[in-house]
């Protein structure tokens, strides 16, 4: 739950239950809204025992005939010191092979690096649920930080397209990005280090506290793309301020800043545009179809100097998308 946005959807939030207080209900119907939005394709409701399988769909049969459908999908975990020792040597087997601050050269090279660290997340995850393994961990906190900075590195090599505008497919690399996710810092954690920061270094400039903030951006998939941003407000941060205050300050009067510079060179509606941009935050998401980004572009010139309306259309676009991505799930005041 993040305390930074109460009163905005994007705060998140828990449900707690006791017995016989309507927790299946209360699932059914979350289940049953968000199978409606267009970017959810199937709802997967997870149980541990085979008992509750079949009271659950029991239920929801009762709520709606047909609501849910059952497989036999079951895994059973094996003993920990299996699991362990098999996270153990491939462990070892990454630092021999893949120690931190050499480059990974070569094609094949970057494959082996990757199968080997999406199969020690994978074995992470399944630890995890062992009662005692964080303090088992054989890596460090700041050498897992730089691992999956490295492999966001590949995939973001990975991913990018070639000059001639084609996706790099290699159908043999396979990425655990979300084993990745559950792993990584938030923007709450971020302001505690930075909040620790603004307490330890006073007036100087306390390099340790800086670097832990930038190696866990890096490892964040959901941050790197905000670093910028961060690191610009940990540079402006005042020492006896209040973090929290002065990040909501520093997110809206960026969020406000932005679009304007992009209004001003792309010669955009301004009026069109912001409400472009705040449709897209209450939605979740960039409309790249439909009438609204139409509204945002200038009359269109066939003498333009600019390029075509379509070449326009999608230059602005990709500058309002990166825009969103950066701020969307910041606090900022509610806005979002």
């Amino acid at each position: 739950m993040n305390s930074l946005k109460l009163g905005t959807l994007a705060a998140g939030g828990y449900v707690w239950h006791t017995m016989g207080s309507g927790k299946t209900r209360t699932s059914f119907k979350a289940t049953q809204l968000a199978s409606r939005l267009p970017s959810v394709d199937k709802v997967l409701f997870v149980v541990d025992r085979k008992d509750l399988e079949y009271q659950t769909m029991r239920e929801y049969d009762r709520f709606e005939k047909e609501a849910a459908n059952s497989n036999t999908l079951t895994a059973v975990l094996k003993p920990h010191r299996e699991y362990y020792s098999e996270y153990a040597d491939k462990v070892q087997e990454l630092l021999s092979q893949f120690p931190l601050g050499t480059p990974i050269v070569g094609e094949d090279a970057q494959k082996d690096f990757i199968a080997l660290f999406g199969a020690i997340l994978r074995l992470q995850n399944i630890l995890t649920s062992f009662e005692g393994f964080v303090g088992d961990q054989l890596l460090t906190v700041p050498q897992g930080q730089d691992y999956r900075n490295v492999y966001l590195d590949l995939y973001a090599e990975f991913r990018r397209v070639d000059e001639e505008g084609k996706e790099r497919i290699i159908d043999d690399v396979v990425f655990e990005i979300e084993l990745i996710k559950q792993v990584a810092i938030n923007v709450d954690s971020i302001l505690m280090l930075v909040q620790k920061y603004c307490d330890e270094h006073g007036d100087g400039d306390d390099k340790e506290i800086r670097t832990e903030i930038t190696r866990a951006i890096d490892a964040s998939p959901s941050l790197r793309n905000k670093k910028e941003l961060i690191e610009a407000f940990v540079d402006r941060i005042s020492a006896k301020g209040n973090v929290d205050e002065e990040w909501v300050a520093f997110v809206l009067a960026r969020r406000e800043e932005e679009p304007a510079s992009i209004i001003k060179s792309e010669n955009l509606r301004p009026d069109a545009t912001r409400a472009f941009i705040e449709s897209a935050f209450r939605d979740g998401q960039i409309h790249t179809t439909g009438t609204a980004i139409t509204k945002v572009l200038p009359p269109a010139s066939r003498f333009s100097a600019e390029g075509g309306h379509g070449e326009k259309k999608q230059r602005v676009l990709g500058q309002l998308s990166d825009f969103f991505e950066r701020f969307f799930g910041l606090s900022s005041g509610g806005k979002d």
